[in-house]
């Protein structure tokens, strides 16, 4: 299998492209996630990329959302 490996944003989230039988998956990996059952080539760059301080801000930045989403006018009946 072949991947593409891209990082997006501050929070260093993993874009993968895998090519399976000519045909294209993507999905996308982010600091909080479980990776022991990805492939060693993408854990190698999750692990590189993944600094405590990013995991920290990945964990504020989802707090911080789903505060936000709570106090939305419709969600505050």
């Amino acid at each position: 299998m072949k991947y593409k490996i891209e990082i997006v944003t501050e929070y260093k989230i993993v874009q993968v492209r895998q090519t399976i039988d000519n045909k294209y998956h993507r999905y996308i990996l982010t600091p909080d996630m479980d990776i022991s059952n990805q492939p060693d080539e993408i854990k190698k760059v999750c692990n590189e990329q993944w600094t405590q301080e990013i995991k920290d801000k990945w964990i504020a930045k989802k707090q911080k959302d789903l505060e936000d989403f709570n106090n939305l006018p419709i969600n505050n009946k």
